[in-house]
């Protein structure tokens, strides 16, 4: 039982419940020599236990009671309460015992170690209500760090995640690639009409490029008006085939006041060989270079319109 308090109790009271135990084991082998040698002293021996055990468990009572103030901590305050009742039903036997020899004297104990039981179940319970709290909120941090809350797509963190670990398993693919998009006219949404309806405009365009992409891979938005698909294991036509998905939903959503939805886009994609693996900035790299040519032949049609 106090091997259990030490396990359960506070790592500084090691000590303390090592020193009781040894006192307990010197006790029991003093009464195993005494019985060997049959020396009758059974009364004094006795005697003796009771008066180790209630001290003992004075003892280990106070230092869990002065954990459970010092550590605030509810498992320390749990135990100090059941063994505290475990302990008054134990003394209460103990002088039944003295009082009315050769009676029943296992009563008081039988019902307090129930009590300490219950008491250290509902102290479990506390403890693991506790852990799924602390679970869900770790959750809730989770997605704060890896998801944007305008659009609730993944953002910048979770991307350079994933292009990690696209790195340290490239052989695992066929293809790679890195598809990049920059909104047009954000800038001038914002000017004119506000950044109400430039976060419109940040959803609206989000929701596109998710829904035409969904096949791909996981979208991500990883700047104010830029986003970023990595695909693995797709050809050149799939890629190009969800750009045009794209094109048509942007051009069918269209937001209050504003004439069209309009993205300029760039992609790169490599095949792997286990010779060659591929560079994932370096595809970034073209990837982004390709978008802002893009971007800038989309302007000169603007304009010239």
């Amino acid at each position: 039982f106090f091997l259990f308090l030490k396990e359960t109790g506070e790592k500084n009271r090691e000590k303390l419940f090592n020193v009781i135990c040894l006192v307990f084991l010197c006790q029991f082998i003093m009464n195993m020599a005494l019985l060997i040698y049959s020396i009758s002293v059974m009364n004094i021996t006795i005697i003796v236990m009771h008066i180790t055990l209630v001290i003992s468990i004075f003892i280990a009572l106070y230092t869990f009671i002065k954990d459970g103030f010092n550590y605030k901590k509810a498992e320390t305050q749990s135990i100090a309460l059941g063994f505290g009742i475990l302990t008054m039903f134990g003394l209460l036997d103990l002088v039944n015992y003295y009082m009315t020899p050769g009676t029943n004297n296992t009563t008081f104990f039988s019902f307090g170690l129930i009590l300490f039981t219950l008491v250290l179940s509902f102290g479990v319970m506390q403890r693991n209500a506790k852990l799924l709290e602390l679970a869900a909120e770790a959750k809730v941090l989770q997605k704060l760090a890896y998801k944007d809350s305008l659009t609730e797509l993944f953002n910048r963190a979770a991307f350079e995640l994933k292009m990690n670990y696209f790195k340290d398993n490239l052989k695992s693919y066929k293809t790679i690639g890195v598809v990049l998009f920059d909104l047009n006219n954000l800038k001038e949404t914002n000017d004119k009409y506000g950044h109400f309806m430039g976060d419109k405009l940040i959803k609206t365009s989000a929701y596109c490029i998710e829904k035409a992409f969904s096949e791909m891979g996981e979208v991500y938005r990883i700047g104010g008006d830029e986003f970023a698909v990595l695909a693995s294991n797709k050809t050149e036509k799939d890629i190009q085939f969800a750009i045009e998905k794209l094109e048509k939903l942007l051009a069918n959503a269209e937001t209050e006041h504003l004439t069209k939805n309009s993205v300029a886009g760039g992609f790169s994609l490599a095949d792997i060989k286990p010779s060659h693996l591929p560079d994932l900035d370096s595809l970034f790299k073209t990837a982004d270079e390709k978008m802002y040519e893009d971007k800038a032949r989309k302007k000169r049609i603007m304009k010239e319109a």
